[in-house]
């Protein structure tokens, strides 16, 4: 009796073989390799003498869980420390200050720049306004005929510099706070 020839269409016997064959291998494999599990001896507690005590003859230290180190952002020298070593402390307490006299000197000195810069800002937009209102008188006259050309563009030339001094003195205020803020937080 002869087999029939295999066929693409028949079920492929030799591949389901050869899988199941890697899985037992991997299986056994894994088995075998695997850690052995610790052995534990049981003993009963009963009642009874104590024959020894153990004690700890080594002596040492305890580390907290967590630690962190502090870097300020500015180096100096300490003016005042608020904790002590090993003192427990919240979060954003205050741990030191730094000697800052001649930050908070600089700040102070920034804050009046500041104050003398608002001020130029109102005189020069001021100034501004003025010469503005005399450009629109001076073109009136123009109209009537009481000033001559040249006499119209020196007064409105003069509102023009006036207006850009104003803008100027705004842009120096600008400076001067920022300055004011920087010098503020250093000294903070």
């Amino acid at each position: 009796m002869t087999l029939p020839p295999s066929s693409k269409r028949g079920f492929p016997v030799r591949r389901v073989v050869a899988v199941f064959l890697l899985i037992f291998l991997a299986t056994g494999g894994w088995i075998f390799m695997r850690p052995k599990p610790i052995s534990v001896v049981l003993a009963k507690v009963e009642r009874g003498t104590v024959e020894a005590t153990v004690s700890n003859t080594r002596a040492g230290t305890i580390k907290a869980c967590q630690r962190a180190k502090i870097a300020p952002q500015a180096g100096g020298q300490i003016a005042h420390l608020l904790v002590k070593k090993g003192q427990r402390v919240k979060a954003n307490q205050v741990l030191l200050e730094l000697w800052n006299n001649d930050l908070q000197a600089q700040e102070h000195l920034a804050r009046q720049q500041l104050g003398t810069a608002q001020m130029q800002v109102q005189q020069a937009c001021t100034q501004a306004d003025e010469a503005e209102k005399e450009a629109g008188r001076a073109r009136q006259l123009k109209e009537r005929g009481f000033i001559s050309a040249e006499g119209l563009d020196q007064k409105l030339s003069a509102a023009k510099v006036a207006r850009v001094g104003c803008e100027v003195a705004h842009s120096q205020v600008d400076q001067d706070w920022i300055a004011w803020y920087c010098a503020r937080r250093s000294a903070a």
